[in-house]
């Protein structure tokens, strides 16, 4: 009996003694997981303040660096303004720089503009003239040079007698050739159209205040050598007499319609052609359009005239021309219009040479 009750009792003392380390081991793990926990935190927290002191190092890096961006930044702008500049000198340099053409350039543009009949022109001089796109037109008489003044208009009264010998009051016609190596400093107008270099800036501005009262006006012709003129003339020939006109004839007709190599306006640099995109015939028939009207009314303001008036082909020895333009500056060019004279008049009534 005694032994039954040691054993149960040492029964219950086993028992007793793993729960307890049972639960001692509970305890124990949750401590150690308690710990770990909090070195994790730890860790973390580490971590953070690293993460936080990188953070602070790479701001005062950035903010160290920050001078050579707003250096860089300036230099940008230095060279936006530099470029800006250049390109404003570029525009300036390209409005007014004296543009050269070569011979051949030349030859092609005007041998597209060979003057027509005085009863109609042909096609084919039709589809030359047509060759200056509307395209181009435009975009060249939208350019005015700047700063390029108008010519003050100081204006002849007829009381005093004129130096014929004067650049621009040269008489070239049937009667008088252009004088042997005379040269021309040109200047571009319009397209590859140019004029002598004294006369381009106010053809130029001529076109673009027509431009701004509705008035679309488009070179055909401006200067042209000797070589270009022979054709032309000799075309004119052959067109004539193909219509049946004897050789002689046919010379003595071209003649009052294409001048004679030499003695032509267009050699002067002085002279030019215009017609308007909605009528590009050299006829009679431009005469009515609001161009041509336009023209008469005003191209004296800007030192041309009417060079082959239709009341005075008896004595310029050329049919009427309501498209051809010569400049003899502001003073005369008034002066001849409202008088209704043609240039040979004018030189005969009031000039002299002074040389």
């Amino acid at each position: 009996m005694l032994c039954i009750v040691l054993g149960v009792s040492l029964l219950i003392f086993v028992i007793g003694a793993s729960a307890n380390t049972s639960i001692d081991e509970t305890e124990h793990n949750k401590t150690e997981s308690t710990v770990a926990s909090e070195s994790s935190e730890n860790t973390n927290d580490k971590s953070l303040l690293k993460t936080e002191d990188q953070n602070q190092q790479y701001t005062s890096e950035t903010v160290a660096e920050e001078p050579e961006i707003k250096d860089e930044i300036q230099i940008s702008d230095e060279t936006l303004i530099t470029e800006s500049s250049a390109a404003q000198q570029d525009h300036a340099l390209t409005n007014n720089t004296v543009v050269e053409s070569s011979d051949s350039e030349l030859s092609v543009q005007d041998n597209n503009s060979e003057e027509t009949s005085f009863a109609e022109s042909t096609e084919a001089e039709n589809t030359a003239i047509n060759e200056v796109t509307q395209e181009e037109y435009n975009s060249e008489t939208d350019v005015v040079p700047e700063n390029e003044p108008k010519e003050q208009a100081v204006y002849f009264d007829g009381t005093t007698k004129v130096d014929t010998s004067l650049w621009n009051l040269i008489l070239v016609n049937p009667d008088n050739y252009i004088p042997e190596n005379f040269t021309i400093d040109k200047a571009q107008v319009q397209g590859n159209y140019y004029l002598d270099s004294r006369v381009a800036p106010l053809a130029v501005q001529m076109i673009s205040d027509a431009k701004k009262e509705g008035i679309e006006l488009q070179i055909c012709s401006s200067i042209r050598d000797i070589e270009l003129q022979k054709r032309l003339f000799n075309n004119k020939i052959n067109d004539l007499i193909n219509e049946g006109y004897s050789k002689e004839e046919a010379e003595r007709v071209a003649a009052t319609i294409v001048a004679v190599p030499g003695t032509s306006e267009h050699h002067t640099g002085l002279a030019m052609d215009i017609v308007t995109p909605s009528y590009q015939r050299l006829n009679s028939g431009y005469a009515k359009t609001d161009a041509a009207k336009w023209l008469k009314a005003n191209a004296a303001n800007y030192g041309f005239i009417l060079r082959y008036p239709e009341d005075k082909t008896d004595i310029t020895k050329i049919i009427f021309e309501p498209w051809h333009y010569r400049y003899v500056g502001i003073e005369y060019a008034s002066f001849i219009m409202s008088q209704g004279i043609c240039f040979e008049e004018f030189i005969e009534l009031y000039g002299e040479s002074k040389q």
